[in-house]
């Protein structure tokens, strides 16, 4: 699946930095996400093609999850506060 993806041109590479509610600074480096505007001027052809090959499903729980970055950030913090309370 991921050839497939990769065939499309629809790996977009990717950083962020991360501010955790303690004021931990994370940075998140050299990885890849979905382009969602590319996916979406896939053509028809294209689109088939990924739909055939079964990634489609995968790409869409992609693009979902790309938009809870905020809920990672926030669950990162509690566990990371939870961790100093117990040690």
């Amino acid at each position: 699946m991921v050839e497939k993806v990769d065939a499309h041109g629809l790996f977009s590479p990717r950083q962020s930095k991360v501010t955790l509610e303690g004021g931990e600074v994370l940075n998140l480096t050299d990885f890849q996400v979905i382009d969602e505007p590319a996916f979406n001027k896939l053509s028809d052809e294209a689109f088939l093609d990924l739909r055939k090959s079964g990634a489609l499903g995968l790409l869409y729980c992609h693009l979902a999850s790309t938009n809870s970055w905020t809920s990672l950030v926030h669950q990162a913090s509690l566990r990371k506060s939870d961790g100093v309370k117990s040690g």
